[in-house]
């Protein structure tokens, strides 16, 4: 008994070491955008793609922006959000006819990540979005399409709390049958 004990607390420690190195930012995995309260304000910063793609806000059929076209620098005002709400892009390869969106890579068709997340401190904390633009993650570089997004948050997708917590409780248990 003490082995598979031993055995468990291992593959829970495991775990735990992977998640929570998954909520550390810059990661491909396990995260989502959350409106903080207000308008959100986009602002495109660059591109590396050959590939003509548009920008949508899931829930718009609105493009926001063409990354061939738009001027670096460009703003664009998305509306006023209430804080709390799920905020996702999705970005279309018009050359491919692929859809891929923010998220964990289970959103999209080839159940690859293909945006990443990182913040700009600066006046305002922004984050910022990378893209790959390529079915099976391409050359995995995000640089297809970079732009920057103000009023939201980057927070974990919440079966990763819930998958910790569990793993939390499971190593709680274990430590109280060794102390009897």
């Amino acid at each position: 008994m003490k082995l598979v004990s031993t055995f468990v607390g291992v593959i829970l420690l495991t775990f735990m070491t992977f998640t929570a190195q998954a909520l550390t930012l810059p990661s491909p995995t396990n995260y989502q955008l959350i409106a903080t309260g207000g308008d959100i304000n986009l602002t495109f910063l660059s591109k590396e793609a050959a590939y003509s793609s548009d920008l949508f806000l899931v829930g718009s059929p609105n493009v926001i922006l063409n990354n061939q076209t738009a001027v670096i620098g460009q703003q664009f005002n998305l509306g006023s959000f209430q804080a709390g709400i799920d905020i996702v892009f999705s970005l279309f390869v018009n050359d491919t006819g692929h859809q891929f969106f923010t998220g964990p890579a289970s959103s999209n068709p080839d159940n690859v990540v293909h945006a990443l997340f990182n913040e700009i401190n600066g006046d305002t904390i922004q984050i910022q979005i990378s893209f790959e633009d390529l079915l099976n993650g391409g050359d995995l570089d995000y640089n297809d399409l970079i732009f920057s997004v103000t009023n939201v948050a980057v927070v974990p997708e919440p079966q990763s709390y819930l998958m910790m917590l569990l793993g939390l409780l499971l190593l709680v248990q274990l430590k109280r049958r060794n102390q009897h």
